[in-house]
């Protein structure tokens, strides 16, 4: 019979999922028996917890900000000012400001875009541990 990779003494009744060591009851009660050893598991508690969805909202809440104070300066512009007025230079501050709103929006979409990959192959991953688990 097959030892356990952490407790060499003890009987390994379990395999990890995802990379096929075995492991004992003790290590398995560590990881609430989720079928992984306690590293896989470690690695996929932090994969969750760095791309949860949570996050993902929050860089959606950001890109949204940046439009809704890109449209209030615009607003109080043309209410407050009018081009004749403040001029040439209006318009470069206008323009930076606009610059700097596209810039946070094209950051946050990327952000975005990595973690939906991140996600997709944490759910792989999970996906793959469950067929290899038999469930």
């Amino acid at each position: 019979m097959d030892k356990c990779n952490l407790h060499k003494q003890q009987n390994a009744k379990r395999v990890c999922a995802k990379c096929g060591k075995t492991f004992c009851d003790e290590c398995a009660k560590q990881t609430d028996y989720s079928g992984f050893c306690a590293e896989c598991e470690k690695t996929r508690q932090n994969t969750v917890a760095k791309y949860s969805l949570k996050k993902q909202v929050g860089y959606l809440s950001n890109t949204i900000a940046c439009f809704v104070g890109a449209l209030v300066f615009l607003i109080f512009h043309f209410v407050f000012n009018d081009f004749k007025t403040v001029g040439i230079v209006g318009l470069y501050v206008l323009g930076a400001v606009g610059v700097l709103f596209l810039v946070l929006t094209v950051e946050n979409g990327l952000k975005i875009k990595k973690a939906k990959k991140t996600y997709k192959k944490l759910c792989d991953f999970l996906s793959v541990a469950k067929n290899e688990k038999g469930e």
